[in-house]
């Protein structure tokens, strides 16, 4: 092997390891991208699960009040009324 063709070998070689270095910095701040909408999305979901829990824990709230009330207060609305059967 001539010492031209050595140095066209590590040239490409150069060539390739700075290509491959790119690649590999645009795929880690890509990765980091990811993880953050991830991460986003995660906080999003269990806040809204949070609301939606604190919700079903109001509304059980109100049917055990509902199922200890005597069954004429049941028939109640929330203004108050008799519902009348029509």
């Amino acid at each position: 092997m001539t010492k031209a063709e050595k140095q066209k070998i590590v040239t490409k070689y150069k060539q390739l390891h700075q290509f491959l270095e790119e690649q590999e910095s645009f795929f880690l701040a890509h990765l980091e991208q990811l993880d953050t909408e991830i991460m986003n999305v995660h906080e999003d979901i269990l806040t809204r699960l949070l609301e939606e829990t604190a919700s079903l824990g109001t509304l059980t709230g109100e049917m055990e009040r509902m199922r200890q009330q005597p069954g004429c207060e049941l028939l109640k609305g929330r203004e108050g009324n008799v519902l009348a059967a029509t």
